[in-house]
């Protein structure tokens, strides 16, 4: 199990990461609702660019994490919202424990979502004004107990919660 993590809160509107910025771990919702974004540059200037809400259970932040990259979207709360952080450090030691072949499976996959999130960037980069506009900030990326393995990720905070009140 992951031991290093801390519970941060933020009020509605704050910016919790920056896209470009070299990831320093990633965060678990606990409470509330963060939107993933990124600018891009049109003809009339910066344009954010939704690209999905994560709710509770949600995580967000993990690719940086993974790949070694700056993160690829920035995430901004909603609403108030609690979140669980955990370090760069902390998961990468997980990381190694993992057989590599696993380990490696999720490095490509994050690798192909970032090309593929790069390549949505620049198509809407290059779209005319008014056209090709991106419906993405309507989908919820984890949004709680409808899907399935919603109890798993109960039990993680559970666990999460016992391990951050053994540490505090």
């Amino acid at each position: 199990m992951l031991t290093s993590q801390e519970e941060r809160t933020y009020p509605v509107g704050a910016i919790i990461c920056r896209e470009h910025e070299r990831p320093d771990g990633l965060f678990i919702v606990k409470e509330g609702l963060v939107e993933i974004f990124q600018t891009i540059q049109s003809e009339k200037g910066p344009v954010e660019i939704i690209l999905g809400k994560v709710g509770a259970r949600g995580i967000f932040g993990e690719m940086g994490i993974i790949d070694h990259q700056p993160r690829s979207a920035s995430a901004r709360a909603l609403g108030p919202t609690r979140l669980v952080f955990i370090s760069r450090a902390a998961f990468q030691q997980h990381l190694q424990q993992m057989p590599p072949w696993e380990a490696i499976l999720i490095r490509t996959m994050v690798q192909r979502l970032r090309e593929t999130t790069h390549r949505l960037a620049d198509a809407l980069e290059q779209a005319p004004s008014g056209k090709g506009k991106a419906h993405a900030g309507d989908m919820v990326i984890s949004h709680g107990s409808e899907h399935p393995g919603a109890e798993e990720g109960d039990e993680f905070l559970r666990e999460l919660d016992r391990r951050f009140l053994e540490n505090s």
